[in-house]
């Protein structure tokens, strides 16, 4: 029952911050949106468009998400959108890179 309860609250979170999830997703996309909600909510929006403890991180390019992810770094060149370096490296994660980056480009499209 209490699976079923974390079910509803996350489907009601991202029903609510107005991102799509489910079908409407690709396959890989509904494994990064997983990880994100087991992950990366915990400081980032759970519309990742929007600021959360962490910055909007919405259409983030792949060379970023696992830079920031896998090694705790920047991608040559870049320039943070925050000056903090509070988010800690997760290499348990580099299998899900490509995950993540297929649910940030498709969850919160790019306004028109």
């Amino acid at each position: 029952m209490r699976w079923i309860g974390c079910c509803t609250v996350l489907g009601i979170a991202i029903a609510a911050a107005g991102c799509q999830s489910g079908p409407e997703l690709s396959e890989s996309a509904q494994r990064g949106m997983k990880t994100y909600f087991q992950i990366c909510i915990a400081c980032h929006n759970a519309k990742p468009s929007l600021d959360g403890l962490g910055p909007p991180i919405a259409r983030s390019s792949r060379a970023l998400i696992e830079a920031r992810v896998v090694y705790g770094t920047y991608p040559a060149g870049y320039q943070p959108k925050r000056k903090s370096f509070a988010m800690p490296a997760f290499p348990n994660l580099a299998g899900n890179v490509d995950d993540l980056a297929a649910y940030l480009a498709e969850c919160c499209p790019a306004k028109k």
